[in-house]
């Protein structure tokens, strides 16, 4: 990532954390994490090494949605997910489609599980996990485990170099528009 273009990302990731309400928080985290324990998390998110996934609203100016894939192991054959999608975006299949480029990109990796942590109230998370016919297990009273077993999963170099193509493409979009807003307000147009 282009170093200015992997910090504005990173700020309009935590602005989007910092949008949601407690309740939401506590279903993402499972607990009701404060500002200050968001802003940590988002500066430990590896932007080269985890995979990102995110939509935008119209104008390109906030993140919406924003999927976490994190490696649990050291050779990438197992990742878990982490969703959160803003209140009004709710509902439209934007989750589930994030979710659905994540488990390809994981797939392009040899990834042989795919994990998710949800808390039995998460009822947005256990529709996405019947989606993707994932196991589902109980943790303990409030927290379940879905996960996806991949079978003979191997490698896929074109998958994995069309995920980094996407990717800069969207930071440059990003920088277009953003560019292109700041010259319309300065011309006040």
């Amino acid at each position: 990532l282009i170093g200015g273009y992997a910090q504005l990302l990173k700020k309009l990731l935590l602005k989007h954390m910092l949008r949601l309400k407690p309740e939401d928080r506590y279903l993402r985290f499972f607990n009701a994490m404060s500002d200050d324990t968001i802003e940590k998390y988002i500066d430990r998110v590896n932007l080269i090494m985890d995979g990102i996934f995110v939509v935008f609203d119209q104008d390109g100016e906030n993140i919406v949605a924003f999927l976490h894939a994190s490696k649990l192991d050291g050779d990438g054959s197992e990742y878990e997910f982490g969703l959160s999608v803003d209140e009004q975006m709710r509902g439209k299949g934007v989750g589930y489609d994030l979710f659905k480029t994540a488990v390809t990109w994981a797939k392009s990796f040899g990834c042989k599980r795919i994990y998710i942590n949800c808390l039995y109230q998460n009822k947005a998370m256990h529709r996405i996990a019947d989606r993707f016919n994932m196991e589902v297990n109980s943790i303990d009273f409030d927290t379940t485990e879905a996960e996806i077993v991949i079978p003979n999963s191997r490698g896929d170099m074109f998958t994995y170099l069309s995920h980094h193509v996407n990717n800069n493409i969207l930071l440059f979009d990003l920088a277009y528009r953003r560019n292109v807003n700041t010259l319309m307000t300065y011309l006040g147009v």
